[in-house]
């Protein structure tokens, strides 16, 4: 995700993570989901993997928010490149 000015502007008046998150993906930010079934079908990672990474996320581009419930941050492992 780029750091735009608008976005910059809403992490200082303290706006929601999902109000952040929205304005990025008009922005053309893709989720965490989105970008690992592109990974899926260039081969370099799993179905498995990308659910279990995302799986506070909803798969693929249903919700506009893409933000879990809790909001609780995650880490990502970087994948097993499948052969």
């Amino acid at each position: 995700m780029d750091l735009t000015n608008q976005i910059r502007q809403m992490v200082l008046k303290n706006s929601s993570s999902g109000e952040i998150r929205e304005v990025a993906v008009r922005n053309g930010m893709h989720s965490l989901s989105d970008d690992g079934w592109r990974l899926i079908g260039e081969g370099i990672t799993t179905p498995e993997e990308v659910m279990r990474v995302a799986k506070d996320q909803t798969l693929g581009s249903g919700n506009k928010t893409g933000h879990s419930p809790d909001d609780a941050p995650f880490t990502v492992q970087p994948a097993a490149k499948v052969a």
